[in-house]
């Protein structure tokens, strides 16, 4: 099955799971609202604009994605557990080019972090990161396997294996069966 296959199938099953998904009464953090769906993919035209705007090459499993689903149309809501609190909203998971300025944001954060420039990246061989929702990357290059990192400032775990994986693991809620994975710079051992 193609990646392309993947991510349509993850968009139906997804878009039809958050068609009557209600939020968790309990839960502290960001969820994704009812109705919420995956906005339109990009043409290859956008994602090579979307490549030149961070400065280095997708790796296919990212365009695959970014071919069939860009980010998503609602914003998510924390609901603070139904403390009391006033509910806040956030992005989803990112899209081009509405959410560009809070990618590099996100990028310059982690980099800042790490006290590492762009500069130090090419010369270092570090791999570039993309954030795909909330703080979670993908690897971009320097890695075969394009894990997904959880990155919080300069703490940094392996999150899942491939973006298709995280996907599926973070939408139904299912923890992954993690490989042991070494990503240049940012997980090594």
């Amino acid at each position: 099955m193609s990646f392309t296959e993947v991510y349509q199938r993850i968009k139906q099953k997804s878009e039809a799971f958050w068609a009557t998904k209600e939020l968790d009464p309990f839960v502290y953090g960001f969820q994704i609202q009812q109705g919420t769906k995956w906005k339109a993919g990009l043409n290859d035209e956008d994602i090579i604009d979307f490549e030149e705007a961070l400065g280095f090459k997708f790796p296919v499993v990212y365009k695959e994605y970014l071919k069939v689903m860009n980010g998503t149309d609602t914003d998510t809501i924390n609901i603070y557990g139904s403390s009391g609190h006033v509910f806040t909203y956030n992005t989803g998971f990112y899209s081009y080019p509405d959410d560009l300025e809070a990618i590099k944001t996100k990028i310059n954060w982690i980099l800042d972090s790490f006290g590492i420039t762009k500069a130090d990246m090419i010369k270092n061989h570090i791999p570039n990161i993309i954030p795909i929702v909330a703080h979670r990357f993908l690897v971009a290059d320097h890695c075969d396997a394009h894990p997904i990192l959880s990155m919080f400032g300069s703490d940094v775990i392996l999150y899942d294996n491939s973006l298709p994986s995280f996907l599926e693991n973070n939408l139904y809620g299912t923890k992954p069966i993690l490989n042991d994975v070494k990503v240049p710079f940012w997980i090594e051992e």
